[in-house]
């Protein structure tokens, strides 16, 4: 609902929203605002630095002059939903997806000689397919010599009970990938993430509002719990930045009230 002469109650506000995402390639240009899913926090922050001059001709010596030096604009953020462009996000990664043939493998190397009760995972991603876990030259029996514990990551373990002894190989036929792999995120290797950023109300009670921050870095803020006994959130934190070129008048972010 639009705003209302104060005082009203209509005015109180009790958030609910949509958060956008648009993340600029490379050269600074946009690649499309991307919903970020569940968005349970959105807040703004600023924070001023300010210079105080404190009087010296008595002796209270009261506050003379106060200059503002500098101001920092920041948006938090906390999503619950773990897409993979949200976790490139969160991991200040990039975001790919797998490529690989089905071409079938032989005698990819494990280990150099039996380890007994220990885990190995193939080097192309599964589900995994005509496996043959060699120990030397002798292929190994399944459920008896190793065992495959999950074929969709290639995961195997080589059981405690065999009595084969060598060098451990495996043969499998890898599954075939081309547009339609699965996500693979590169954690860490971005510099910065930049983007703008949407904020569409659908308030509970209070005055709809449509917040648009033109260009703002994104970070993570806090630790990503991936085992935890509640759904998982990622934090993320957004230093506003100026965009006086494009816009002059509103050079940060601008905040639009509902018709």
């Amino acid at each position: 609902m639009p705003a209302q002469p104060a005082p009203s109650s209509e005015n109180l506000l009790l958030g609910k929203g949509q958060v956008f995402f648009d993340r600029f390639d490379g050269s600074g240009l946009p690649t499309g605002l991307k919903h970020l899913g569940n968005v349970e926090t959105f807040e703004i922050t600023i924070s001023d630095d300010k210079v105080q001059k404190y009087s010296s001709m008595t002796a209270g010596a009261p506050l003379y002059k106060e200059v503002n030096r500098r101001r920092t604009c920041t948006l938090k953020l906390v999503g619950d939903e773990f897409h993979p462009e949200n976790m490139a996000l969160a991991n200040m990664g990039s975001q790919a997806s797998l490529v690989q043939t089905a071409t079938p493998v032989t005698a990819e190397a494990v280990y150099s000689s039996t380890f007994k009760g220990a885990y190995f995972q193939t080097k192309k991603l599964g589900p995994i397919s005509a496996v043959a876990v060699k120990f030397g030259a002798t292929t190994g029996v399944l459920n008896t010599d190793y065992a495959i514990i999950n074929a969709a990551v290639g995961l195997l373990r080589i059981l405690p009970g065999t009595i084969l002894t060598g060098a451990v190989t495996i043969d499998y036929t890898p599954t075939a990938y081309s547009t339609n792999g699965p996500a693979v995120i590169s954690g860490g290797v971005s510099g910065v993430v930049q983007g703008r950023i949407l904020y569409v109300s659908d308030n509970s009670t209070g005055p709809n509002l449509v917040v648009e921050v033109w260009r703002a870095n994104i970070s993570p803020d806090g630790a990503i719990g991936l085992i935890s006994d509640d759904f998982a959130q990622m934090s993320l934190t957004a230093a506003i930045l100026d965009d006086s070129l494009a816009h002059p008048v509103s050079p940060l972010y601008e905040i639009r009230y509902a018709a």
